[in-house]
């Protein structure tokens, strides 16, 4: 019963844990909002606009470039449009702009994330394999909720691990390796103390 109670103990430290920096880091540290769609004028509808008459041709815009029908709008083609589409297209381009640097700013976001998370749930666990022969319950639910904040870290970068980079990512994760290996060598008891040589 005893065993089942550190276990329990240890869980609950663990999960508590995993909130407290996944809460701290939603309230302190917002994340990047998405840009608005803008809203078409009243005549065009989503992000086209209805065919000119006797042409069955939609205007719309994609990334940096605009389309009547199948072909690329040029800047003689934008002069002949209407005040309404010229304005749409404008719009639009803004949108695009304001999209790109909101994707920038979530790369950073999640980056940032990352390391947070890593260096946060790398200290638990070294914290945990410090009080390994101190405490009974705690340092299993410190190791655990440690894990949990370094898996969190990674869910959250995951998505823009291709614009993070493979440098950073790794330099967090070696870092995190040599605090835990030293960590873990020098709380659990494997450095031997000086002066016990085996050869008495």
């Amino acid at each position: 019963m005893q065993t089942l109670f550190k276990l329990t103990y240890s869980l609950v430290v663990a999960i508590l844990f995993i909130l407290l920096v996944i809460l701290g880091i939603r309230t302190f540290y917002d994340e990047p909002e998405a840009p608005e769609y803008p809203a078409p004028p009243i005549r065009l509808i989503g992000v086209e606009a209805p065919p000119e008459p006797g042409t069955g041709e939609p205007l719309y815009c994609d990334l940096d470039r605009c389309f009547k029908g199948d072909r690329e709008l040029t800047a003689e083609d934008e002069a002949m449009l209407t005040e309404e589409e010229r304005l749409y297209i404008q719009e639009e381009r803004r949108f695009q702009e304001r999209q790109r640097k909101y994707e920038d700013d979530r790369v950073d976001y999640h980056r940032n994330v990352f390391i947070l998370a890593s260096v946060l749930g790398v200290a638990a666990i070294a914290l945990g394999l410090y009080l390994f022969r101190r405490v009974e319950a705690m340092p299993l639910g410190l190791l655990l909720g440690g894990l949990g904040v370094v898996i969190f870290g990674w869910v959250q970068a995951a998505e823009d691990f291709g614009e993070i980079g493979e440098a950073p990512l790794f330099a967090v994760v070696a870092v995190g390796l040599l605090v835990v290996l030293a960590a873990g060598h020098r709380f659990l008891g494997l450095a031997r103390p000086m002066g016990d040589g085996g050869d008495e």
